[in-house]
């Protein structure tokens, strides 16, 4: 406050609010040390008649006039400086922050707005807040608004990045995903979330990481990913061990995890999908006919091209050796 004398003198005096002061001090922060007198006469004078959004729109106004760089050259200094962040809230919220300039900004909001307020009617509960909070994640989430095109209309083609689909990663037990129990489940880059919200986005354009309760083992991610996460591929292995056809004894470390349903034809990237086959029988499956499906515990029932069944087991880990009981060594009795 040193170089705004009559902002400091006017916050004294009690003629101006605290707040008033603030944003006075933010604005002359981002003026050259040579504009700041000129700024700091007129600034307080204003402060004293007018509310926080007049102030705010008059000290923007003002220092614009006093600044001695012209404005074309700060807004494309500016502009490398856009950004999009995330500030993790309470209660399983976040808000995202969006830094650009502000014809896109406005342009954006806009939008959410009127998107808003189309789907407003007299059933509606959501606050029109809330419909534009709605409007604006599904759009950056999906490309689209759910409710904005009536039934029975095709939806026009996207026109921005095509393919491109918002993913956010999501761990949850397999009892919370099927609804067994309500444990939290755990979103990446914030913690943990309600299961209920979990599993309300897990089968959208979230990452589904789907964990055994006990182990934490991973056994699905869904869709969103072909390839399976480390912890999922050791998962694998450890339950195949070699190569999962007929014969082979291919160490399942050195081998391809295969979708059982391809991944083409709307396979999960799952245990209940995946199998190891070496190199040169991942290559036998998917061109010589010979088919394949896994039943329950990675069992695989194997069908070759003249109709012949075969099956294979996992082998499986051996059995954990329950702890051992206690030992009573016999005394002699007291008497």
């Amino acid at each position: 406050m040193e170089e705004l004398p009559i902002t400091r003198a006017a916050l004294a005096g009690a003629r101006i609010r605290w707040s008033a002061g603030e944003r006075i001090y933010r604005v002359a922060a981002s003026l050259p040390l040579a504009s700041r007198a000129a700024f700091d006469e007129r600034a307080a004078e204003l402060a004293e008649s007018m509310t926080p959004t007049q102030l705010s729109l008059a000290l923007g106004r003002l220092r614009e006039r006093l600044h001695e760089q012209p404005l074309a050259e700060r807004h494309r200094r500016a502009r490398e400086d856009r950004a999009v962040w995330v500030t993790p809230e309470v209660d399983g919220m976040a808000m995202l922050c969006v830094h650009a300039p502000a014809t896109a900004v406005l342009g954006a909001y806009d939008r959410a707005d009127r998107m808003a307020r189309m789907l407003r009617d007299e059933g509606e509960e959501r606050t029109l807040g809330q419909l534009r909070a709605d409007v604006a994640t599904e759009l950056l989430c999906d490309g689209d608004v759910s409710g904005t095109f009536p039934e029975g209309v095709e939806r026009p083609e996207p026109t921005f990045v095509p393919g491109v689909r918002a993913e956010v990663r999501v761990t949850m037990t397999a009892g919370a995903a099927l609804g067994l129990d309500d444990a939290p489940a755990d979103l990446d880059g914030y913690g943990p979330i309600p299961a209920e919200v979990a599993r309300s986005v897990a089968f959208a354009a979230i990452t589904r990481v789907i964990t055994e309760p006990d182990t934490g083992a991973v056994v699905s991610v869904g869709r969103t990913h072909r390839l399976p996460p480390p912890r999922m591929r050791l998962h694998l292995q450890l339950r195949d061990q070699t190569c999962r056809f007929a014969g082979c004894t291919r160490t399942a470390t050195r081998a391809e995890a295969d979708h059982t349903i391809e991944w083409r034809n709307g396979g999960e990237t799952s245990l209940d999908n995946l199998a190891s086959l070496c190199t040169s029988h991942h290559h036998l499956r998917h061109g010589d006919r010979w088919r394949y499906r896994l039943r329950d515990g990675g069992t695989a029932e194997w069908t070759s091209p003249t109709g012949r069944r075969i099956t294979t087991h996992p082998p499986g880990l051996a059995d954990v050796l329950p702890p051992p009981g206690p030992r009573f060594v016999e005394a002699p009795p007291p008497f």
